[in-house]
Order: structure tokens, then C-alpha cells, then sequence
């Protein structure tokens, strides 16, 4: 019986993480990529991301981006240099908004 039961469960979990990656590499995960890229269009553009509501959205993206990554890492379908590879530009960007974001806030807050 108790057999039948991991069989089962081990099987369910094997659907939802296919399941899971295929969601991952057909709606979200592509969706942040083009997030990300229009983005870097905008600043490339000189424009610039101005609001702490849209450098917060950036911010999150690269997180959700980063979580994203070490689940597909974690299942092989990108090796360990290459997660290090966006490990490292991700962790970049994202200091680099937090510098944006301190500014935009200094800049923001009414001086005394």
C-alpha cells in the first residue's frame, strides 16, 4: 500500500514540475524576458525608468527572474556556469536599481 502511495505521489510530482517548466518557458518566463528588454530599450532610448513604482517593478522582475533560474538550474536545464552567468548580470542590475531608487527617493522626499 504504502508503495502504491509514493508511486502516486511521485508520478504527480513528476506532471506538475513538467507541467511547471512548460508554464515557465511559455508564459512568464518569456514574458519577463520582453519585460526586461523593453526596459533596457527605454533606457537605451535615453529614456529612463523615473518612478519608484516602475525601478520597484523592475526590481521584482529580476527577482522573479532569479527564482525562475535556480529552479532551472536546479533541474539541469541550464548548467551551473550559465546560472552564475545571470546570477551575476541580475545581481548587477538589481544594485544598480537600488541606486535608482534611493535617488528617485531623495529626490522625492520635500528637503526641510
Amino acid at each position: 500500500m504504502e508503495i502504491k502511495s509514493y508511486e502516486d505521489m511521485a508520478w504527480q510530482l513528476g506532471i506538475n514540475t513538467i507541467e511547471t517548466v512548460h508554464r515557465m518557458k511559455s508564459s512568464e518566463f518569456v514574458t519577463l524576458g520582453e519585460e526586461m528588454l523593453k526596459a533596457a530599450k527605454l533606457i537605451q532610448n535615453g529614456g529612463a525608468l523615473a518612478t519608484q513604482g516602475e525601478i520597484y517593478e523592475a526590481y521584482q522582475r529580476c527577482l522573479r527572474l532569479m527564482s525562475y533560474l535556480q529552479v532551472v538550474e536546479s533541474m539541469g536545464l541550464i548548467s551551473a556556469a550559465e546560472y552564475r552567468d545571470f546570477e551575476i548580470q541580475i545581481l548587477s542590475l538589481t544594485q544598480r536599481l537600488q541606486s535608482a531608487y534611493k535617488t528617485a527617493t531623495s529626490s522625492e522626499t520635500p528637503q526641510c
